[in-house]
């Protein structure tokens, strides 16, 4: 209290007396709650401002799907952050409508990274945000429905009078739909009644036209007596339901089973009878058993069931269930316990053992020959982090390797694994996203979207085969151009994971930086035959690699052996057979021919849509392009000249096979391709490994598809039909993929110390002293790199410059190439008025890209080309200023262009 001395001041300086102190939580005013949100909406590529309801500030976390108004219509978003800063005063946000699922979508690191990926892909916060969302939990804006919301006790004393014209014609039809809507609520439901605007629309405006419609509804909402909304549809996907039965709980109150007398009750019902019967003798107390199950064993329907329910001796719920993609797969490999390693091994563990005990990320470049037990060292980093309470996810670049690596990781770890792919079905991959999130699944194995998957704690990134170009995301339709190495870096900086990039090619990227100190290099130079694997007490043994024959098909052409086979690889065929191994042939193009020409005018036929020469399928008879997979008859007459000299030419796998079959006709032959994978379904890479695996082939024909990871113990030939496929297209990675694929399968030979055959290796080329092809025959990465980072360093290539790649596509060619002339010219001034130099960054190109007609679009692209600098301060400077210059376009220029950074195609 104040004293009265202080009081006769303030009465007479004429001062209001201050107020008494109020105790604090009668002081406290709630705050408004505001959310920021990344929109499902082109051209938002910032989070919007939203005021979160009264009724949902209890419920909403950062991470949520959310539902948000938009100018026109409705969208979903991702709530990014919350917090109690009101806009400006001009401004007043509009507020959330709904929350899609209560529990975050993403964990807070996953919208760290969104922000990330969002500002280095050039693309919106939500496209980055979506890419860790199963498919089908999304929904685009145009899935909300407008609605019209009644308020029915105002409605109900609405005077007429208040109401315009045109509104009064509507009346009767609002009227007839309350009249249903209220007649259909059941006992205790409340709800405001909401019918589709469209419904309405189309009922009301055959009789009174659309002005009138416009007027109408306008007029309802300005007089309090409707409301426009939403209907927000539900996501895509949800837990699957299932009904299961259990026997009423009173059966067997006080100890009796009263079931005896019940069956005589039933007696004239047989078929309950029976039904109840068999329940009593399948189920215990309390325990549930699948209505379906039911159904099959005591053949019967659901609604038997439910009739038995009604008189109270079954009780029924739904529960949810799994959707498992493995549960009809077979356990392929028997649990075993780690293996002797190796000296080489042992000496690679110690080292990431070590390091893995420290908190700060590190990334290991794991480069070890093909069959040198990589394998081995990465379920051991697994199993370290795993007793550490943390995570791990492993990538592999073919969903054809997915199956494979499961069997192997599943014998180690049973049941802690989640798989995720892009063959799964939109339930199986919610399923086991929704097992990630929630802390049931620790180990993640998939292809190049499991790197997003939802782990609380993740304290390992494998990524196997990581050279393998698979792992960028190249379809624009389904999301940014990310690649997973750069995702994996970004993520073990914000949670403290190691990575482990393990390949016996490394990216030249890769191996640079290994050799600069931005990766640790681990090294294993030595092959392992896993057979010890089954005796944990065997000592390791080491194995050779493959010798390499390589066959000048030139000359085999001066010998007059005009036959896709070489003397020497028909001869080792004939061997490898008779000694009851098998062989691989290897031949990076699918179809029976890969051109068909006119041989009297040279008419080549070409897909109107692409412009690329169709490619012959014999086995199917037709003519397929190979981009857009549009399918045309057979050519008999050449339409340019009218001739019947029509010739197939080049050769695809299917040639191969045909020429094997005819060489062989014993002799069973697996093909391994798109074409035959396609065709067979989502269990056809299982089923082709399993074939091998068993030794049901004995030789399998493929593609690029098989040239890697496969384990296939019987193999002691791999024949390459042709190593000149791809060596010679217009990109600086040509002759790096070239080493990688004929290195790959070459080391798919030979990989079991018990195999009497000598494995071989045999490569057919036209050059083969091109490096390239002479390092694979070495099995020697060093002399592939020594002699391709020269060529990177003369023609300023990566890892010496950094490239983004701008492409555009019009129906109209000259509009495509006017529209990337303008563009580059646009930016290379705007980057010179930003003091960015052309010794700093240049362009190659506009010019039109190697495919130059894709599904009826004309494509034309340009690539800029950004200089390393001498040091990482300088380098990220030129960087940002570089990104504020092209982020500046986006807007204004950049609206239907596909942005590629770090793109591993300049085609």
């Amino acid at each position: 209290m104040m004293n009265t001395e202080t009081s006769q001041i303030l009465e007479e300086a004429a001062l209001p007396l201050p107020p008494l102190p109020v105790p604090t939580e009668i002081r406290m005013v709630k705050t408004q709650l505001f959310a920021e949100v990344a929109m499902d909406s082109p051209g938002l590529d910032e989070p919007l401002t939203y005021l979160v309801p009264p009724e949902l500030t209890e419920l909403v976390r950062p991470g949520q799907l959310v539902w948000g108004p938009l100018k026109k219509g409705r969208a979903q978003g991702i709530i990014v952050t919350l917090h109690h800063h009101a806009p400006s005063a001009s401004v007043t946000p509009r507020a959330l409508a709904d929350i899609v699922d209560v529990t975050p979508a993403l964990l807070s690191y996953q919208i760290d990274l969104a922000q990330r990926l969002a500002t280095y892909y050039y693309t919106s916060l939500y496209e980055a945000a979506s890419l860790m969302l199963p498919a089908g939990l999304t929904r685009m804006a145009r899935s909300a429905k407008p609605t019209l919301v009644l308020n029915p006790i105002l409605f109900a004393a609405a005077e007429t009078t208040d109401l315009a014209g045109d509104a009064l014609f509507l009346l009767p039809l609002l009227r007839g739909r309350l009249e249903k809507h209220l007649a259909a609520q059941t006992d205790g439901e409340e709800s405001d009644p909401e019918f589709l605007l469209a419904e309405l629309e189309e009922e009301f405006t055959a009789w009174r036209g659309k002005a009138a419609w416009v007027r109408a509804v306008d007029n309802l909402v300005q007089t309090g007596l409707a409301r426009r909304s939403f209907l927000l549809p539900r996501p895509g996907v949800r837990p699957k339901l299932k009904p299961f039965v259990r026997l009423a709980p009173w059966l067997f109150e006080d100890g009796q089973d009263v079931g005896a007398t019940i069956s005589k009750k039933l007696g004239r019902a047989t078929k309950q009878k029976r039904i109840f019967e068999y329940l009593q003798a399948e189920l215990e107390p309390g325990y549930l058993m699948p209505v379906d199950e039911i159904c099959l064993a005591a053949e019967c329907v659901a609604a038997d069931l439910k009739k038995l329910a009604a008189k109270g001796l079954l009780e029924i719920e739904e529960r949810e269930v799994r959707r498992d993609p493995l549960a009809n797969r077979p356990q392929r490999a028997r649990a075993e316990d780690a293996p002797l390693l190796t000296y080489k091994q042992a000496q690679v563990w110690r080292t990431l053992f070590d390091t893995l005990n420290r908190p700060e990320p590190c990334v290991f470049l794991l480069h070890g020959v093909t069959g040198s037990g990589k394998t081995e060292i990465y379920l051991r980093a697994i199993a370290k982090v795993l007793r550490e309470g943390k995570q791990a996810i492993v990538l592999v670049p073919e969903i054809a390797l997915t199956a494979q690596t499961i069997d192997r990781f599943a014998a180690r770890f049973p049941g802690r694994i989640a798989v995720r792919h892009s063959k799964l079905s939109p339930g199986e991959a919610y399923d086991e996203w929704r097992r990630v999130r929630d802390g049931q699944a620790q180990i993640v194995i998939g292809a190049r979207s499991a790197v997003f998957s939802p782990l609380p704690n993740p304290g390992v990134i494998i990524i196997d085969e990581e050279h393998e170009w698979s792992y960028k995301q190249e379809e624009k339709n389904s999301g940014p151009l990310y690649h997973t190495r750069y995702v994996a870096e970004q993520l073990a900086q914000l949670t403290g994971a190691k990575i482990i990039l393990g390949s016996a090619t490394p990216a030249v990227e890769s191996f640079y930086r290994a050799q600069s100190g931005d990766y640790s290099l681990l090294e294993l130079p030595e092959r392992v035959s896993p057979t010890f694997a089954a005796n944990p007490g065997a000592k390791a043994q080491s194995l050779p690699l493959p010798p390499v024959q390589l066959i000048d098909l030139r000359q085999e052409l001066k010998a007059g052996n005009s036959s896709i086979f070489s003397r020497d690889l028909r001869q080792q065929l004939k061997v490898t057979l008779d000694d009851h191994r098998q062989a691989i042939l290897f031949l990076n193009r699918r179809g029976t021919a890969t051109t068909v020409m006119c041989r009297d005018c040279g008419y080549v036929e070409v897909c109107p849509s692409c412009e690329t020469p169709l490619v012959w399928h014999a086995d199917l008879e037709k003519l397929i392009c190979h981009r857009c997979g549009k399918r045309s008859p057979p050519l008999h007459r050449c339409p340019n000249c009218e001739s019947e000299r029509i010739r197939h030419l080049g050769i695809g796998t299917k040639r191969v096979e045909d020429e094997v079959i005819k060489l062989f006709p014993q002799a069973r032959i697996l093909r391994w391709d798109q074409d035959t994978v396609s065709e067979g379904g989502r269990d056809t890479y299982q089923i082709l490994f399993d074939k091998m695996a068993q030794h049901e082939a004995d030789i399998l024909v493929g593609t690029q598809m098989i040239a890697k990871g496969l384990d296939l113990p019987m193999v002691a030939l791999v024949g390459v039909v042709t190593a000149d496929t791809g060596l010679y297209l217009p990109d600086f990675r040509a002759c790096e993929r070239t080493f990688q694929v004929l290195t790959q399968v070459a080391g798919r030979a030979g990989r079991r110390a018990d195999i009497t055959t000598p494995a071989r290796v045999i490569m057919q080329s036209y050059t083969p002293d091109q490096y390239a092809i002479q390092a694979a025959a070495h099995h020697s990465y060093a002399e592939f790199y020594a002699q391709e980072i020269v060529f990177r360093r003369e023609h300023a290539y990566p890892p010496f410059s950094k490239l983004i790649k701008f492409v555009f596509q019009n129906t109209n060619e000259q509009k495509a190439k006017v529209t990337a002339d303008s563009l580059a010219f646009e930016l290379k001034t705007a980057l010179l008025e930003n003091d960015i130099t052309e010794e700093q960054v240049d362009f190659i190109g506009p010019a039109p890209a190697f495919q130059r007609k894709l599904r009826d679009n004309y494509r034309y692209h340009f690539i800029v080309r950004i200089r390393v600098a001498d040091n990482a301060h300088d380098e990220a400077a030129l960087e940002r200023k570089i990104r504020r210059v092209v982020a500046g376009f986006r807007y204004q220029r950049l609206r239907g262009w596909t942005i590629d950074v770090d793109p591993q195609s300049v085609l």
